[in-house]
């Protein structure tokens, strides 16, 4: 009836309930799309233990944050423009962590020797494969197979593995040096030019925008703080312990046949070079294809149409 009316309100009350509303609903749009860039992460990453610290240095950014504007800018309060920041923040802290990890993983081709150590490494210890060996060469079907003896010095087995561990501890910390180096100097560029750029907002005549200015400022700077300590150390966790338990386990829970080829082929690239390792291979391969052979042979002549004598007479009527 009046359209040029405005209807104007003062009710603390609906204000409360339309801020919570507004809060509910940025919560939700922020808790999906938090799991939308955890599984780019994760699809990324592809472990379970470093996906979970890099999301946890990503996350304490915020409350870390809140206590820098709290003790030092005296910002008390938290607005709805400030929880907003985490669509912001998610998408440069994914950056930082693909870089990490990516610098990481290409130092496999930069330390070419990564891929000989793995092929040396042995998964249990020295017993559980002296006894899988062992449990090999018991097994009737194992002749065909030309097992490999156990060693007769278990000491010198122990001593190499003991130096493999070491030069393969030395290898991960070279390797995490080099990518710490790569990454870091990116991500520091990257991170101090969009925390002036948030910083900037300070300057602002209005409160709210400085406050919000501020607090994404300290939330950049302090992100790059974690994926620099938190993520490293991260990797190096699970470089170091967490593989090695998980095939430790997997070892255990499988038993040793996985494995058993594997280190059957350390052992003899240990003694003999390729060559041992190629004349063992191809011994293997041609008892493989005699022992079909025969199966073959054996299954036509069975089933085959030659009359097999019984002994039993048969009587042919007229």
């Amino acid at each position: 009836v009046y359209p040029n009316m405005i209807y104007t309100w003062a009710n603390t009350h609906l204000e409360d309930v339309e801020a919570v509303e507004a809060l509910i609903h940025d919560a939700f749009w922020s808790a999906g799309t938090l799991l939308f860039v955890g599984c780019m992460i994760l699809l990324k990453i592809r472990n379970g233990f470093v996906f979970l610290c890099s999301m946890c240095g990503l996350l304490l950014a915020f409350p870390a944050a809140y206590y820098w504007c709290l003790m030092h800018f005296n910002i008390t309060q938290i607005t709805l423009i400030q929880v907003s920041s985490l669509f912001v923040m998610l998408g440069i802290g994914a950056d930082d962590i693909f870089i990490m990890v990516d610098a990481f993983d290409h130092t496999r081709v930069q330390f070419g020797e990564a891929e000989e150590f793995d092929d040396g490494a042995t998964s249990g210890s020295d017993t559980n494969n002296e006894s899988a060996t062992m449990e090999e060469s018991a097994d009737p079907s194992s002749e065909l197979q030309s097992p490999i003896p156990a060693p007769r010095n278990t000491r010198n087995v122990a001593a190499k593995f003991a130096e493999y561990n070491e030069r393969r501890t030395h290898l991960i910390r070279e390797r995490m040096k080099s990518a710490y180096k790569a990454a870091g100097s990116m991500m520091l560029v990257s991170s101090m030019t969009t925390s002036i750029c948030f910083f900037s907002n300070a300057f602002s005549v209005l409160v709210v925008i400085q406050e919000f200015g501020i607090f994404m400022g300290m939330v950049v700077l302090l992100n790059y703080v974690h994926v620099m300590t938190i993520l490293p150390s991260a990797i190096l966790v699970n470089e170091l312990y967490v593989l090695p338990y998980q095939k430790r386990l997997k070892a255990k829970i499988f038993g040793n046949r996985c494995d058993r080829k594997k280190n059957q082929h350390a052992m003899l690239k240990d003694e003999g070079g390729d060559e041992g390792v190629e004349m063992v291979l191809n011994e293997r391969s041609a008892s493989k294809r005699s022992l079909g052979a025969r199966q073959a042979s054996q299954r036509s002549t069975g089933s085959g149409g030659d009359r097999v004598d019984t002994g039993i007479p048969v009587s042919i009527g007229d």
